[in-house]
């Protein structure tokens, strides 16, 4: 369109409820329109961003760039702020919608050459069989109509693939690497932790104390530094799949960043632990 909101050019659709039920595109106000005309209105659903522009339950005068003729319209719908259609063209990437206007598509809107070429080159086919398209192709041939030839999009979704998965290697590389300079820090620490309490501890022992009891202040001075970070990620992520995988996560590492100080306090005798600590 020919209109800007916020500096951005308004995008004009056209296309049946059936878009939005596939793509479960829904409105945070109002509703989907149906193909069908409200009277003598057009149904029309816009972005999230034009709500200041058009308003629900109004009626506008537009014009239609499919039809080529000024039209009314009634804004039936307001879509949810962060709307997007995927690209069937562009693998992985998506179409934001927070300054589009949906109106219903008609067969009647195919009239001229120009909506005719646009609808042909922007259909995209699901098939199991390839030999319907090169039919449809021939087809179109022996009738002397658009020339059309059918391309895979496989190729498209397999670079997409390979760009994801080098994508998922280099974070998983940067991740190992920052896990394991984090584990070594954390391990120190609580080795420096024992250190400056063995005469502590000895004395714990002595007084009738167990290993496990130090083996839970070790615990707590590690739980410390991951409870917080859990309920933080409840509070955003809620109680959820993430939220779970967070908790088994933060569980191994946990146990992995305890084995090597339990080990060493288990092999250390109360005379050993007292000389040291008095050092």
């Amino acid at each position: 369109m020919n209109e800007e909101c916020d500096n951005v050019a308004i995008q004009q659709y056209c296309a049946d409820r059936k878009l939005f039920d596939m793509l479960d595109i829904k409105c945070s106000s109002g509703n989907v329109y149906d193909n069908e005309n409200i009277n003598s209105e057009v149904p029309m659903v816009v972005g999230y961003k034009l709500r200041n522009i058009y308003k629900l339950g109004e009626n506008y005068e537009m014009f239609n760039y499919s039809s080529d003729e000024v039209m009314t319209v009634k804004i039936v719908g307001l879509l949810e702020p962060g709307s997007t259609i995927p690209s069937l063209y562009n693998i992985g990437s998506s179409l934001n919608l927070d300054y589009a206007v949906f109106m219903p598509i008609s067969n009647n809107l195919i009239n001229n050459f120009a909506n005719l070429d646009m609808a042909i080159n922007s259909t995209v086919i699901f098939t199991d069989d390839e030999t319907n398209l090169l039919n449809i192709s021939k087809k179109s041939a022996e009738l002397n109509l658009f020339s059309m030839q059918y391309n895979s999009i496989q190729s498209n979704i397999d670079g997409y693939l390979e760009y994801l998965n080098e994508k998922l290697q280099s974070r998983i590389m940067t991740i190992g690497i920052i896990s394991v300079f984090s584990i070594g820090s954390m391990i120190l620490n609580l080795f420096t932790l024992i250190s400056r309490k063995r005469k502590e501890f000895s004395i714990h022992l002595m007084m009738g104390a167990i290993r496990k009891d130090i083996m839970m202040q070790l615990v707590c001075h590690i739980g410390i530094l991951f409870v917080p970070a859990i309920i933080i990620c409840l509070i955003i992520e809620g109680f959820n799949s993430t939220f779970l995988y967070t908790v088994i996560f933060s569980a191994l590492l946990m146990i992995i960043l305890l084995i090597l100080p339990i080990m060493r306090i288990k092999r250390m005798d109360i005379a050993t632990m007292l000389q040291k600590g008095e050092m």
